[in-house]
């Protein structure tokens, strides 16, 4: 495939929901608003993902990944089909598939000024500023709801948005039993250009994230299970024919 899904914004947009049952007569946007803000304050959690998405010129790509946080003690483990990412309070390591090569950063380099811009994103990551400020923008400010059907334990949301807004459906299946989504649909447009008969081209994306749990073990973050140190260097215990590219 020439052209790769940007699942980042995919993924901050299906971030997980806290745990805490909305109660029936709290099946409305305000409901879904403060389920949503709670949100901002949850600090550990899982969910997976699928995006498909299709191209301007008709070309097709799909991506299924998953994403474990624990940004208490910021550590993160991200996996997809074109890389592996692992975050402790001591590594930044990354597996590239394409490139098979594993990157590794000490993370006590960052504070030293030839690193420090390594990785700029950590502690916004970690702090949740990001996935806040898309929640703020996109739900609490540009979304209207649809409508909100509750059947049994789970709560059904659909939204909208204005026509010129990249989002274009969004869909929250609540579960009040788990305190949990049980599932987060997201259909997005990106225009690129207009077409011969005038119309807009662009990329359609279309995500579909479950498994949501905040149940994390932190063996899913032992950095033992793709690396060791020994003798000063890397020794790779997955993917042990890659090169290694390191900050010691």
């Amino acid at each position: 495939m020439n052209r790769k899904i940007n699942i980042l914004c995919c993924f901050l947009l299906a971030i997980i929901a806290p745990s805490g049952a909305l109660h029936a007569q709290d099946a409305s946007m305000e409901g879904l608003k403060a389920m949503l803000l709670k949100l901002k304050s949850l600090k550990v959690y899982a969910y997976e993902t699928e995006t498909n998405a299709v191209f301007p010129n008709g070309e097709r790509d799909k991506m299924t990944a998953k994403l474990v946080m624990d940004a208490v003690h910021k550590r993160l483990l991200y996996k997809t089909g074109d890389q592996v990412l692992l975050v402790t309070d001591k590594w930044a390591y990354r597996a590239d598939f394409e490139q098979k090569t594993v990157y590794l950063f000490n993370l006590a380099k960052a504070g030293h000024e030839k690193y420090k811009a390594q990785l700029p994103e950590l502690d916004r990551l970690f702090k949740g500023e990001a996935s806040a400020a898309l929640i703020d923008s996109l739900l609490l400010k540009n979304a209207h709801l649809l409508s909100a059907k509750r059947l049994g334990d789970k709560t059904t949301y659909k939204l909208g948005f204005q026509p010129s807004y990249y989002v274009k459906e969004l869909t929250v299946v609540y579960d009040h039993k788990k305190g949990l989504p049980e599932s987060i649909y997201i259909k997005s447009f990106y225009p690129d250009s207009k077409g011969p008969d005038g119309k807009v081209k662009g990329t359609v994306y279309e995500t579909m994230s479950k498994a949501y749990s905040t149940e994390v073990s932190p063996s899913v973050f032992d950095a033992n299970a793709y690396f060791q140190i020994k003798g000063g260097k890397a020794v790779l215990s997955q993917f042990k024919n890659y090169k290694v590219s390191s900050v010691l």
